[in-house]
């Protein structure tokens, strides 16, 4: 049983953590691809000075061939997702688009074409519906 961290892309550029102003409210945190056990999660920690506690938010990530892209107030977290007919299954990837409402970062209803993640990465997700 164990912990490892995964590279992510901040602002375009591959790394292992970020410190950042996340939500657009003045504080800074940091940023983090946890890969426990079980489930795969992107986590965000930052300070809160009202409640005088550190807050974490954690979004799952199932797809681990593709990198977590976040910058300020937005979060791409890689989904392959398949569908179709059960004869001519097919598997493209996405990305779940989280964005700062409310304080927080929600989920958008909308998921956006990974078209930004390598060919390699796209390629498996569709070979994975086969």
């Amino acid at each position: 049983m164990g912990e490892s961290i995964s590279p992510f892309l901040f602002e375009g550029k591959a790394v292992d953590f970020a410190i950042a102003d996340f939500y657009g409210n003045g504080r800074s945190g940091w940023a983090m691809w946890v890969i426990p056990d079980a489930d795969y999660f992107f986590a965000v920690t930052t300070y809160d000075p009202v409640s005088k506690r550190w807050t974490e938010t954690s979004i799952t990530a199932n797809y681990l061939d593709a990198m977590v892209e976040a910058s300020p107030g937005k979060i791409l977290v890689p989904i392959c997702d398949a569908g179709g007919p059960a004869a001519h299954p097919t598997a493209n990837l996405y990305f779940d688009v989280y964005r700062v409402k409310h304080g927080r970062f929600e989920r958008d209803d909308k998921r956006v074409r990974a078209d930004s993640a390598p060919a390699a990465e796209r390629s498996k997700c569709a070979r994975s519906a086969q």
